[in-house]
Order: C-alpha cells, then structure tokens, then sequence
C-alpha cells in the first residue's frame, strides 16, 4: 500500500501514523488532508521534528525552557565574518556561546554530535553517535575545530551531574520519565542483566509535567517522547522525538493501552481527536470485602500479571569517611624544574596551574627524565658527586 499515491489508500476512522526509517510521511499527510481521519500524531507536524531548528523555535514559541543557542549556516552567502572560535568561547553573529558547547547537525536524524571543551580544561572534542555495542560517545583530545560544512545549532553545555532524563507523553494528562547514564560522562553504556540499557523511573516536577503538556499541544503529537536536561535547579528540553514508547516497562504499556484506547473511543465518538480524555486508568467499582479464609489456596495470591511492580526506590546517603588525597608535597632547587615554572608563569606568582595536554606531557618527560638521570647517578659504580644535576 505505501508504493501507491494516497488517493487509494482505504478511508479510516482513525489514523496512528509516525515517521520512521522508509516511511513516506509526505504520502501520509497527503491522506490526512484528503480523507480527514482522527489523527493521535498530527503527521503535517512531523515534518517539524526533522529539523532541530524548528524544534527549538516550536518549543520556545509554547514556552519550554531550551538550552542558550545560536544557530548558523556555514554554506550561506553572508557567512563571511559571522562566525569567530576563541579559546573559550564562540560568537555567532554576535551571540556568545561558552564552552564547553554541544554542536548538533539541524537534521535530527544526524546523531553525530559534537562537545567542545575549552583550552583551560585541555581542550579537546567528545563525539556522541548512536549506541555501538557499549559504547556511545568517543573522546578526542587532539580535536578542537569545529565543523564548518554545513549548518549547526551551537549550545552552552549543561552540567546534569551524570544523567539525562527521558520522557514519554500519551496525551496531555500522562507522562512517564525514567533517567539513564549520559552518553557524555564516559561513553560506556550501562546494561542490564537482559543487555537492555539500565535506566530507573523518575517523578517529574509539576513545571515539568507542564512542560511535556504543553509539548503534547504545541507539537500535536498525542504519543511523543522528549529528552530533559536538569541543570542549575532548571529543567531544559533539548530534543523531541515524536512517536515514542518505554522499552522495557510492562506497567507502562499497560497504562498506555488503557489511555489510547480511552481516547480512541471518546474522540471517534466526539468525531475529533480529544486528548483531554480522562487519563483514569482503572474502572471505579464498589469494593466487596471477602474473608481471607474462605478464598481458596490457589485464589490468595493476585495473578502475575496483578502483582505490584516497583517503580522507584528513593534514598539520601552520605559518606562516612573520605579518602585522603593522594599527593606529596616536597621543596625543589632542581634548576630545570624551576626553569619550566618560570616560562609558564611569572617570576612572582604563588603557583602555576597546567591542564593542558602538551603541558602535562612536558612535565611527565622532563620528570621522567630527571628520575633516570638520578638512578643512574646511584647505580653502583658511578661517580655521583660529578653530576651537577
């Protein structure tokens, strides 16, 4: 069916219909206009979730908290003096981004996206790229230019302590949220004992189930997923993915198929989609209260598929201990020791910091050095009063 137009295409009350791999989503917008079903996922607005320029203006526009960008096309007449990299930060006609920045491809099916760290950490550029095997994302410490080949959204990095959180509307009354390890921490991905991705439910703020409300509207997408950033006691969203499901939870899927059949069932009656359908998940019946001994033995115990599946598990704990620091502080007369603190610092100064790659690796040579002159200045035999380092 999907290699005929769409003319032919048999009429339906109500249409599920999401972009993926393959799809024609052009042919499905053009049924949308030409037969008028109910749609959960509005598919004209799906052509908006492919390009991240148009999510963030979408999102800012419904009033969602995004990252601090700027966006820019390398390839564009006007180009030329627009664009300026600095050690530690980047202009974008004017707009100053810090680094580390995350540098996106507009295409939201491009995943190769790049961090920029600044020189005063050691510089250096961490891919990120979908998941290979267990890995996720790939540090370069040698790369520190940015792409100009085409047109980027560049963003202020946000500290998230390690996680990100991804969540998952069925209309604008459910949301699910669950956190994962950040494919920026380290690149490895944690999996669990069915080699799925290891990832706990969250609770999300009232702000947030705001947000993913109004996300459900602004993007008329009844089924969506979206990821957010929780940084400097703010929530941020730096992605919408549309149509989107929880992978591994059996709670989920059935709170889902309880609120998308209620919702199918009032809109096709109301003959237009209603998402403010009551997300109430479970029939309200008396409740009949029978003795526990006069059930039967097999009868005691709730079927499997009743049995309470936890959720969440909240915990606040502190370290009794901490682990001293392992360094050694010693005095040095060493001339060429002295000699390097003043070329990287001036003559008066305290201390000098290196965190650079090259700098670190001067250190390491010319320690490694002074350390075989001096065994071989105490290795039997040697004359070691001669040696005047």
């Amino acid at each position: 069916m999907l290699e005929l137009p769409a003319y032919p295409w048999p009429p339906v009350q109500l249409l599920i219909s999401f972009h993926s791999t393959g799809f024609p989503l052009h042919k499905s917008q053009e049924y949308v206009a030409l037969r008028n079903p109910i749609c959960f996922n509005d598919p004209a607005m799906q052509s908006i979730l492919l390009d991240r320029r148009q999510v963030y203006a979408t999102l800012t526009e419904c009033g969602v908290p995004v990252p601090h960008h700027a966006v820019f096309d390398h390839t564009s007449a006007d180009a030329e003096g627009q664009f300026a990299v600095h050690e530690e930060y980047i202009e974008v006609r004017g707009i100053r981004i810090n680094k580390p920045l995350v540098e996106k491809p507009i295409n939201a099916e491009d995943h190769n996206i790049n961090i920029y760290y600044p020189d005063s950490v050691g510089g250096g550029c961490k891919t990120l790229f979908r998941k290979v095997g267990d890995q996720s994302s790939a540090f370069d410490p040698e790369r520190s230019s940015l792409r100009t080949d085409s047109c980027y959204i560049y963003e202020e990095f946000l500290p998230t302590e390690g996680t990100d959180v991804k969540v998952y509307t069925i209309g604008p009354q459910y949301a699910y949220a669950e956190a994962r390890k950040a494919p920026s921490l380290d690149g490895r991905v944690m999996r669990d004992e069915k080699g799925k991705e290891l990832r706990y439910p969250v609770l999300l703020t009232a702000a947030e189930k705001k947000m993913a409300r109004s996300i459900v509207f602004g993007f008329g997408q009844a089924v969506c997923g979206f990821d957010l950033l929780r940084a400097h006691g703010k929530s941020y969203v730096c992605d919408v993915n549309g149509w989107s499901f929880v992978k591994t939870s059996s709670a989920y899927y059935q709170d889902a198929a309880q609120v998308l059949r209620k919702m199918a069932l009032i809109s096709c009656r109301k003959g237009n989609i209603d998402m403010h359908a009551s997300p109430v998940l479970m029939e309200e019946k008396p409740m009949r209260i029978v003795e526990r001994s006069s059930l039967p033995e097999a009868a005691s115990k709730p079927p499997a598929s009743q049995e309470p599946e936890l959720r969440a598990a909240v915990a606040v704990i502190r370290h009794a201990d901490r682990t001293p620091k392992q360094k050694l502080k010693m005095p040095c007369r060493n001339a060429r020791l002295l000699n390097y603190f003043l070329q990287h610092g001036l003559a008066f100064k305290a201390e000098i910091k290196l965190k650079r790659p090259k700098q670190l690796q001067q250190v390491l040579d010319l320690v490694s050095d002074l350390l075989a002159k001096f065994e071989a200045i105490c290795a039997p035999g040697s004359d070691g009063a001669s040696d005047t380092d």
